[in-house]
């Protein structure tokens, strides 16, 4: 096995540095055509929608490589089932903390030199990660991986949003982005089970760390900067933020399994909410705030953006206890659960295609945000029945609610960047995704924790009671959209620019 994989890391270092000089080349003979296609065959809409799906993709696979993975941490480092979460759940906070700070960076110093940055730090933090001797250092690497997740994905909607005004447009180019997050995460799964089985999870850190690295140098190589804008950074209202996020979801995870009814508990859970208000405050007083207290006050924004928390918790948190399930419940090694679940690719395929071909048909995208929510919360609560014995019940039940999910995901993008202007897509885009992993990281954290105090030594009594609170998160992000009350106007139907980011040379790629 040690040969095999000195034999894989080999070969993934050769094709890496063939990569990166063949762009290396591409670029000293001045030539725009870098990925070898002729300039008349290649569409920079759909560059620009590779692009934001490739950060998209990669962010939600090394989210999604926790939940096969946690029988073997458990083994290896000793992991309670709080920590267990917490695997997951950091990474999620990490992102929703630093993603405002992501999308003003990449204002200021343009996006190629942020979405760079981000892959560097995802590369350094897999290292760590595939080095963790405890559980604290690993949960910190994690940590560190969603910051990095936090720098490469903001540009992503606003690449989309800037070169698709037109709806119909938009609504394919978001279906694609959807997708390629749900592909992302069910193929982080499986690549988490595999591993835990096969090479270890050490050696998938190694490998996510190679990936990260090679998109770092391609982009360093193939992507030109842009100059930096005379705004401010605000980087303690960004580290406020990711700190009261943490601490408050700490709080809330501890104190919710009973473990936590201690005075640090009560502690860090009052210094979250301190952190968080000094957050709130100095976006209220500061002149170029990272997130505008004016957007909260937009007819439906808050509304859809709690919907979105709702939802994203609710298909995670389905995932998760999924994963449990199967392999603490039913028996399943990694491997096997592994390849139970890579169909959801496809349920998470259909539901986007779905939304994809309807929005532009439908009268309210809310009607298509509360259809797919409750699609979603039917096949939760359905995992919760005692009779559900056989894994591919629950893989189909799981697809479906991935479907569902991804339906109802797709929606509110295009409802939450309605009428946005240009100049805010990335600041609301930055929200959206903050939003998303709000509401995956504090409800993986809280079920878990509610899991364990209702189920104690019974595991699956624990899943049931989280797929019913999944169930009932689901739902309500369809209530809550659907009430929303969101301005009937839609992006205009001009053809955008290509953003300077995706220049290369004189010429757009």
């Amino acid at each position: 096995m040690f040969i095999q994989l000195v034999h894989l890391a080999a070969v993934c270092r050769s094709a890496s540095a063939h990569t990166v000089a063949r762009l290396v080349h591409h670029r000293r003979k001045g030539n725009t055509d870098v990925f070898g296609l002729r300039r008349g065959q290649l569409d920079p809409r759909k560059l620009a929608v590779f692009l934001a799906c490739a950060a998209q993709f990669l962010s939600a696979l090394n989210m999604g490589i926790g939940p096969l993975m946690i029988p073997r941490l458990s083994a290896d480092l000793g992991f309670g089932q709080v920590e267990q979460a917490w695997v997951v759940s950091g990474y999620a906070l990490a992102f929703a903390g630093f993603v405002l700070l992501g999308g003003r960076l990449a204002d200021v110093f343009g996006g190629a030199r942020i979405v760079t940055l981000g892959f560097y730090v995802a590369t350094l933090s897999a290292a760590v990660a595939a080095c963790s001797p405890t559980t604290t250092v690993l949960i910190g690497a994690r940590i560190g991986q969603g910051l990095g997740a936090a720098l490469t994905v903001p540009a992503a909607l606003a690449i989309i949003a800037t070169t698709h005004q037109e709806l119909s447009g938009r609504s394919r180019a978001l279906a694609t982005f959807a997708a390629s997050g749900a592909v992302g995460f069910g193929l982080g799964l499986a690549c988490g089970g595999l591993a835990a089985d096969t090479i270890g999870w050490r050696w998938l850190f190694v490998a996510l760390g190679l990936v990260s690295a090679v998109l770092a140098v391609s982009t360093t190589v193939a992507v030109r900067r842009t100059q930096r804008k005379a705004l401010p950074v605000s980087l303690w209202s960004s580290v406020s933020s990711a700190a009261g996020l943490m601490l408050v979801a700490y709080a809330v995870t501890v104190g919710s399994s009973g473990q936590g009814a201690h005075l640090s508990t009560v502690i860090a859970g009052g210094t979250g909410l301190c952190f968080l208000g000094l957050f709130l405050w100095s976006q209220g007083r500061s002149q170029s705030p990272i997130m505008p207290l004016e957007l909260w006050t937009r007819p439906g924004f808050a509304l859809n953006i709690v919907s979105t928390a709702l939802i994203y918790g609710a298909w995670v948190s389905a995932y998760y206890f999924a994963a449990l399930l199967l392999q603490d419940v039913l028996g399943l090694s990694g491997t096997a659960a592994a390849l139970f679940m890579a169909p959801l690719a496809l349920g998470a395929t259909a539901g986007s295609r779905i939304a994809g071909v309807l929005l532009p048909r439908v009268a309210r995208p809310a009607r298509l945000i509360l259809s797919g929510s409750f699609v979603c919360a039917v096949a939760t609560g359905l995992l919760a029945l005692p009779s559900l014995c056989h894994p591919w019940l629950i893989v189909i039940l799981l697809s479906v609610v991935v479907a569902g999910q991804s339906t109802a995901f797709v929606a509110l993008n295009v409802e939450v960047l309605a009428g946005a202007s240009v100049d805010e897509v990335g600041l609301i885009g930055s929200v959206f995704n903050a939003g998303c992993q709000v509401g995956g990281g504090m409800a993986v954290g809280t079920l878990a924790a509610l899991s364990q105090a209702v189920g104690g030594a019974e595991i699956v009594i624990g899943c049931r009671v989280a797929f019913l609170c999944a169930a009932a998160l689901a739902l309500l992000a369809g209530i809550a959209a659907f009430i929303a009350r969101t301005p009937a106007n839609r992006p205009a139907s001009r053809p955008a620019s290509v953003p300077s980011e995706m220049v290369t040379g004189p010429h757009p790629l």
